[in-house]
């Protein structure tokens, strides 16, 4: 189904553009922050597991393993954007909270992809 591959790909993406602003001159996309962290587990392995570094990075991988194979188990896709969707619904709870339209603008790409591959996937069943 290449479909599978397709939304997998476009969500994987979008998950790269969400935005983070806090305090009074910080700010990053996701990948930045994917980034260190990456570079950081290799130095203190302790240090990043936290359930909101850990959950949506098996999304995310989850989300690869889809587009390199479609054909995954109907369950797969659900489950990955359920564990990538903690993330961005807390960056949507403070982007909302704090009026930050930029956190919210940017987590969008994510939640309509998602939501329109869900749909998709229900009406074919």
């Amino acid at each position: 189904m290449p479909t599978n591959r397709l939304f997998a790909l476009l969500c994987l993406f979008s998950t790269f553009i969400i935005y983070f602003e806090w305090g009074t001159d910080q700010q990053e996309f996701l990948i930045e922050m994917e980034g260190e962290v990456l570079l950081k587990s290799f130095e203190q392995p302790k240090s990043v597991l936290h359930p909101l570094i850990i959950f949506p990075l098996i999304g995310q991988l989850l989300l690869v393993y889809i587009a390199i194979y479609p054909q995954a188990r109907r369950i797969l896709p659900i489950l990955a954007l359920s564990l990538f969707g903690i993330l961005v619904f807390f960056v949507l709870l403070a982007g909302v909270s704090g009026g930050n339209t930029k956190m919210i603008l940017f987590a969008l790409p994510f939640v309509f992809l998602s939501s329109w591959w869900l749909i998709k996937r229900k009406k074919q069943t």
